[in-house]
């Protein structure tokens, strides 16, 4: 939910609805809350994080059935992303996140907003979490961390 959250926050912020973060870091997020995307289908099984997991994660998630269409639960779905602040995004290759993440950054841009979008190639959901096992994990958090200090000394 990290990453939807994040979006969801940036969302606000540049509404006026709170403070506006400098950078927005998208780990593998999840941001059209039911709509359905190649990668859901691709990777829907034996990939780490499955189809019926996430269904499962999204329910807990939500209060009531309106909430897959929510704009405070289905950030990719605003009709303007214009004056966000910049991103970086970050998905897996074999996650059934990742085209949710692809797209948000074509959005991000299509709308303006400066965007850094990479998929690490074999990698599965969650693979931040095995930093010390894999080179990719490591990777993409100095990513993340690299992009932060930047955003953070300008």
């Amino acid at each position: 939910a990290g990453g939807n959250l994040s979006a969801v926050l940036a969302q606000e912020g540049a509404a006026g609805r709170g403070p506006v973060p400098a950078l927005q870091v998208l780990y593998y997020p999840s941001l059209y809350g039911a709509q359905v995307f190649p990668s859901h289908e691709l990777y829907a099984e034996g990939y780490f994080l499955s189809r019926a997991s996430m269904q499962w994660y999204g329910d807990q998630y939500i209060a009531r059935e309106e909430d897959w269409t929510a704009r405070r639960f289905v950030p990719g779905l605003a009709p303007d992303l214009s004056g966000l602040p910049p991103a970086v995004i970050i998905t897996a290759e074999c996650d059934p996140m990742r085209d949710e993440g692809a797209a948000y950054a074509k959005a991000l841009r299509a709308a303006g907003v400066p965007v850094r979008y990479h998929c690490y190639r074999g990698a599965l959901h969650g693979f931040l979490n095995f930093y010390a096992l894999m080179p990719n994990g490591k990777a993409a958090l100095r990513l993340g961390g690299r992009a932060l200090r930047k955003a953070f000394t300008a």
